[in-house]
């Protein structure tokens, strides 16, 4: 672990620079098939049915898979400190009965060539009924799906002698922090101006944000204004 704390010489450079980068879409095999994945449009729908015979009837396309398909497969876990009662809140790797974002994966389509594969996941159809989204964080919890809310847990994570720290401090600011996903911490103070904090972040599933390491948590002194 020499290299912890100090620049370090980058290895990939020279292939990339000089145009002999090698990446997943140049590897090739015999019989090889090529994927796409047709996605939600909705942030929020119930889904009525799924039509891919158009799909399917595309010369080329060797398969289209829906949630029925896969039914075998385990829902995607999370990657973070396991949290009692997250279960039930697991994504499937293709949607079932309802979507939650938009973009998330509802079918595959697999053929013999990436053309024909993308040509055929524009042809599959998915009959949805939109539902009520959840466009506010502090909005009352919907239904995530039958009995189960969409607040999970209430988790509280501290370290030290918090009540000591605050006790003894010069001042004590009070902030409601609003977690921008991928972006940072927005805190609103007494008189409604906005105090940004960039907010380091490991990702989540598809990308959303997934919460900070310890240590990289905003100090209350940071939050001050002078």
């Amino acid at each position: 672990m020499n290299f912890v704390g100090r620049s370090v010489t980058r290895l990939e450079d020279r292939p990339l620079v000089t145009g002999n980068g090698r990446f997943a879409a140049d590897v090739s095999f015999a019989h090889q098939l090529h994927m796409r994945v047709v996605r939600s449009p909705h942030a929020h729908a119930g889904i009525r049915a799924i039509d891919t015979a158009a799909a399917r009837n595309v010369p080329g396309v060797v398969a289209v898979w829906t949630t029925a398909d896969v039914a075998d497969i385990p829902p995607i876990d999370f990657r973070l400190t396991r949290i009692e009662g997250l279960d039930p809140y697991r994504q499937p790797i293709l949607a079932t009965d309802r979507v939650r974002y938009v973009g998330e994966p509802v079918a595959a389509v697999f053929a013999t060539d990436p053309y024909t594969a993308e040509d055929a996941a524009d042809l599959v159809n998915i009959e949805a009924e939109p539902l009520t989204a959840l466009m506010d964080a502090d909005a009352p919890p919907g239904a995530f799906d039958a009995g189960h809310a969409t607040e999970v847990a209430l988790v509280r994570k501290s370290f030290g002698d918090v009540e000591t720290a605050f006790a003894g401090a010069h001042a004590v600011v009070a902030l409601d922090l609003h977690l921008l996903p991928g972006h940072g911490l927005v805190g609103l103070d007494d008189i409604n101006e906005q105090v940004v904090l960039p907010m380091p972040h490991r990702r989540g599933r598809d990308g959303q944000n997934a919460g900070a390491d310890a240590d990289q948590q905003p100090r209350v002194d940071e939050l001050a204004r002078p």
